[in-house]
C-alpha cells in the first residue's frame, strides 16, 4: 500500500487512540476485574506482599522466589500495590493488558500493510480471548508486550535500525520472557517469520519463480533470519536453568494434536453464550476465505507465514 496516501478515518493516530482506550472499558467499571482465576492471583499477591509481616502465614504457605519465565504481574505488584493498593494495583495492571494488546495488533497490521487496513478491526475483540477471560493474567500480559515488541521489530527493519534493533531486543527478550515464557516464544516465531520474508526479498533471484531457487529464496534468507533472531536466544539458557532439576514437573506434548488446535482456535471467544461465541469466530473466519477470493483484501506474507508456524 503506497504510504503517501490519504489516510482513512481508521488509519489515523485518534482512532488508534480511541480504540486502545475503548479496550479498556469494560474492566473500567468492575472493582475486581471479572476473570475466573485472578481471585485466586490476588490472594497469592497478598501473601507475597505481606509474607514476611505475618509469622502466621508460614504455617498454611510457603513463599520464596525464584526466576523463572512466569512473574509478570507478580513483579509489578510490588512497586503498584505499595502506592495503589493491592486491588486498583491489580486492576491498573489488567486493564492495561487489552488496550496494550489492541495498540500491538494495530501497530503490526501499520507495518505489514503500509497502512491500518479496515479488517484490522476485526480481530481487535481477540484482545478479550479465552485466556485473558480465564485469568491468565500473566501469559495475557506477555502476549501484549509481545505484539507491541513486534511492531516495533517491524518499525526498526523497515527504518533500517538494524543495529539498533539487535541491541535492543535482547532485554525486551528478557523481559517478556520474565513477564511469561509463551509471549517470548511467539516473539521469537513472529520476529523470525518477518526477518525471513524480509531476508527472502532481499536475496532471491526476481529472474526465475521462487521454487527453483529454493537454496537462495529460502535456505540462505533463513540462515541470515536465524542471526538476526540470535538477541531473542538468550531466555532459552534461563529457561535451561528453570526447568532443570529434580523439583520440575509436567511435560511438553501434543504439538501435532491438531484435533485439540482446531478446538482451542473454535473456543478463541470462549466465555458465556456458545452460540454467539462460536458464530464470532464465524466471522473471522469468513473473512480469511472472503480475502482469498476478493482481490481488495490482502494477505500480509509476514503474518500468513507467521501463523503457519504458530501451528
Amino acid at each position: 500500500m503506497d504510504r503517501g496516501e490519504a489516510l482513512q478515518w481508521w488509519q489515523t493516530r485518534w482512532f488508534v487512540a480511541l480504540c486502545t482506550f475503548l479496550a479498556a472499558v469494560p474492566l473500567l467499571w468492575p472493582e475486581i476485574p471479572p476473570l475466573v482465576d485472578l481471585p485466586g492471583h490476588m490472594g497469592r499477591y497478598r501473601v507475597q506482599l505481606v509474607y514476611d509481616q505475618f509469622p502466621h502465614l508460614r504455617e498454611w504457605y510457603n513463599f520464596r522466589w525464584s526466576l523463572m519465565g512466569n512473574l509478570g504481574v507478580d513483579l509489578l505488584i510490588i512497586p503498584l500495590a505499595k502506592v495503589l493498593g493491592l486491588e486498583l494495583a491489580v486492576k491498573l495492571i489488567v486493564v492495561a493488558i487489552p488496550a496494550m494488546t489492541v495498540a500491538g495488533m494495530l501497530w503490526i497490521a501499520r507495518e505489514v500493510h503500509g497502512r491500518i487496513p479496515a479488517t484490522a478491526l476485526f480481530a481487535l475483540p481477540l484482545a478479550y480471548s479465552y485466556p485473558f477471560h480465564f485469568g491468565f493474567v500473566n501469559f495475557a500480559l506477555s502476549m501484549a508486550l509481545a505484539f507491541l515488541a513486534f511492531g516495533w521489530w517491524l518499525r526498526l527493519a523497515r527504518l533500517g535500525r538494524i543495529k539498533f534493533r539487535a541491541m535492543v531486543f535482547l532485554p525486551v527478550s528478557i523481559l517478556i520472557w520474565i513477564t511469561h515464557t509463551f509471549g517470548w516464544g511467539v516473539l521469537g516465531v513472529l520476529a523470525f517469520s518477518a526477518e525471513l520474508i524480509r531476508q527472502h526479498d532481499m536475496h532471491r533471484n526476481r529472474d526465475i519463480p521462487w521454487y527453483r531457487d529454493l537454496i537462495g529464496a529460502w535456505i540462505v534468507p533463513g540462515f541470515f533470519a536465524g542471526l538476526h533472531c540470535l538477541v531473542l536466544i538468550p531466555p532459552a539458557l534461563l529457561m535451561v536453568a528453570w526447568r532443570s532439576g529434580g523439583h520440575v514437573s509436567g511435560q511438553t506434548a501434543d504439538y501435532f494434536n491438531f484435533r485439540a488446535k482446531i478446538l482451542w482456535v473454535v473456543q478463541v471467544f470462549r466465555d458465556r453464550w456458545q452460540f454467539f461465541d462460536i458464530a464470532s469466530i464465524g466471522v473471522l473466519f469468513l473473512l480469511l476465505l472472503k480475502a482469498v477470493r476478493d482481490p481488495n483484501i490482502q494477505y500480509s506474507r509476514n503474518l500468513a507465514l507467521s501463523g503457519l508456524f504458530l501451528l
